[in-house]
């Protein structure tokens, strides 16, 4: 049988290595000033923050790019903005528009991220993005992910669902606009 020797109130210095079937350390032991630069660790252990981007501004071929049109955002959209390449997890969504409609008009414009699962896309929000005549200018606004239905597996495609409702007043609608999704991903092998 094993004997146990236990140091209380003492420091435990070793000159070379340290040998331990199991060590146990406590939690936080080890941070990033711990794992030298050349440290050679497996992929397969390491997360990934991707930050996801669509916006409706594009440059024009124009000589000097200097002019800027939009894509109309009086339609539904669907737009596919990544490819898993791991599992992980939707961790926010966020948006903000140049342009919001007019006091008066009353369309709207709900933006939700969601995610293939093989046989039917599934809302990763439990409470999406809407812009309406109530909504300011340059101003973010976020989702409320659902942790119950953010999760996504290796080839699983993301995508955001834009919703137009017309609404029944003249004037300005949402104009450009600019959507992030951040996700964590496990790295593949």
């Amino acid at each position: 049988m094993a004997e146990t020797t236990t140091l209380r109130g003492t420091n435990l210095h070793v000159d070379g290595r340290l040998s331990a079937g199991t060590l146990v350390l406590a939690t936080g032991g080890i941070s990033n000033t711990h794992v030298s630069d050349g440290a050679d660790i497996d992929r397969s252990k390491m997360t990934h923050e991707h930050v996801l981007t669509y916006t409706t501004n594009i440059l024009t071929a124009t000589d000097d790019n200097s002019d800027v049109w939009t894509i109309d955002l009086k339609e539904d959209r669907t737009i596919p903005i990544y490819i898993a390449r791991g599992s992980g997890n939707i961790l926010s969504l966020e948006a903000a528009a140049g342009t919001v409609p007019t006091t008066g008009n009353t369309d709207t414009l709900d933006i939700d991220v969601e995610r293939w699962e093989g046989t039917a896309w599934t809302s990763a929000t439990s409470a999406t993005i809407e812009f309406s005549d109530s909504s300011a200018i340059n101003t973010v606004y976020a989702a409320t992910i659902d942790t119950d239905e953010d999760d996504f597996a290796d080839g699983d495609i993301i995508r955001l669902n834009i919703d137009y409702t017309a609404g029944t007043a003249a004037g300005s609608g949402v104009d450009d606009l600019i959507v992030t999704v951040v996700i964590e991903e496990d790295a593949t092998t």
